[in-house]
């Protein structure tokens, strides 16, 4: 079930037979109670029907249900699998969404738990888009960011160019932990053994001081700035939209900025700019 927007409660003051619970919704709508919606309803990601159950006078006319509760959205997963290497085959890397909130409310992932529970042979409709990001033709090397399910397009990007003899392929990967997250764990390790592929790891709760990939990125910043000013590699990030990629946009600028370049953000918006710095992330 959706959590509902602020459109939702203005909607809901105009239905409720309640002063007390109509000032509290019209409080909602207005541009100062933003921090309180945000308290009350964003951060425990309370829902449409556990925000109905807490305001019992405001009720939504039938007639009016489907303006309140919004069609399911299609749902969208990175393929990870190189149609180079398997043709005929489609692999998808997808975190099963079960969680609790701050309310300690179960959540679960509407499709995830519908993968999780399908049963095998079971014809599933689907549709593809194009992604954002493009790889190279030749062998130009590529730096690589997927902590956690960022990784699955990655897994496509190595496959293919690894079917194509190029092993110059740069992986930072993250997690919580590496026995119970680590991801494509065998394969990438294949791929390593045979020098087709450099991977850095960042498992942040595998030790008292929590480590991310923007971290190991600084960690190795001679090698991507050579990569990068000498070799023309092109990095790619993708994974959750929120905090993410702007870290590691930082820690690309730090790289850049210690090796003597002044304007170290112009430089990387150049990248960005030239197709050289890619991201395809998602909330």
């Amino acid at each position: 079930m959706a959590v509902p927007r602020r459109s939702f409660f203005e909607m809901l003051y105009y239905f409720s037979s309640s002063e007390n619970e109509k000032e509290r919704l019209h409080e909602f709508t207005t541009s100062e109670g933003q921090d309180e919606l945000q308290t009350y309803c964003m951060r425990p990601r309370r829902t449409i029907v556990e925000v109905l159950d807490d305001l019992p006078c405001s009720r939504v006319p039938l007639e009016y249900i489907f303006d309140v509760f919004p069609e399911i959205a299609d749902r969208s997963f990175s393929i990870s699998s190189a149609s180079a290497v398997t043709p005929h085959r489609v692999d998808l890397t997808v975190a099963i969404v079960n969680y609790k909130t701050l309310m300690q409310k179960p959540r679960v992932g509407v499709c995830t738990k519908w993968l999780l529970n399908m049963e095998l042979g079971r014809t599933v409709g689907l549709r593809f888009a194009k992604g954002t990001m493009k790889l190279p033709a030749g062998p130009t090397p590529i730096i690589m960011v997927g902590p956690g399910t960022g990784i699955a397009a990655f897994m496509a990007f190595i496959g293919d160019r690894v079917s194509r003899n190029i092993s110059a392929n740069y992986l930072f990967f993250g997690c919580r932990n590496e026995h119970g997250d680590f991801l494509h764990q065998e394969q990438l390790q294949k791929w390593v053994s045979c020098d087709k592929l450099q991977l850095f790891c960042a498992f942040s709760r595998d030790q008292e001081n929590t480590i991310y990939v923007q971290q190991r990125i600084r960690e190795q910043g001679d090698l991507l700035w050579s990569l990068i000013s000498e070799q023309d590699a092109i990095v790619y990030v993708s994974g959750n939209a929120n905090r993410m990629p702007d870290d590691v946009r930082q820690a690309f600028t730090d790289v850049i900025a210690d090796h003597g370049v002044d304007d170290a953000a112009a430089y990387v918006q150049a990248m960005v700019k030239t197709g050289r710095y890619q991201e395809e992330c998602w909330y």
